[in-house]
């Protein structure tokens, strides 16, 4: 498991629903689906770390100002730690219709007791099912 201190400083960092992924200034990029950082790649050759950085910030802007909706999706999700937002994520996406079953299945499981209401899961779901017509049309 890789250490995010052990890789210098914090270019920039993305975040989605299922990970987070860390550009670091020793050229070094770090994903982490909650379970720990792991070194994902390095920058690619004849780029400086921070011009990788800015390239990953300038196609996550344009993909969020294309797709509004997902981004808000995202920006809903993130509030969340990795391991809860992943777990409330795979509920969602077996029940995208049902934010009743989704809120108690993970109230179901110790790890995510009381961790999202209902309204936070109904939401979730709101945001998922326009994520998904946008990316449709």
């Amino acid at each position: 498991m890789a250490k995010l201190s052990a890789h210098g400083d914090e270019l920039y960092r993305i975040k989605t629903v299922q990970y987070e992924q860390s550009y670091r200034s020793d050229g070094y990029v770090l994903r982490n689906y909650g379970n720990g950082w792991k070194v994902r790649g390095t920058i690619k050759d004849g780029m400086t770390p921070a011009e990788g950085a800015n390239r990953a910030r300038q196609r996550t802007n344009e993909k969020r100002q294309k797709f509004p909706a997902y981004a808000r999706f995202v920006d809903l999700a993130s509030q969340y730690g990795l391991k809860n937002r992943s777990l409330a994520m795979t509920a969602i996406e077996v029940m995208p219709d049902d934010p009743d079953g989704v809120w108690s299945t993970l109230d179901d499981w110790y790890e995510v007791r009381g961790c999202f209401s209902f309204d936070d899961i109904n939401e979730l779901c709101v945001a998922y099912h326009a994520a998904l017509d946008e990316q449709k049309g």
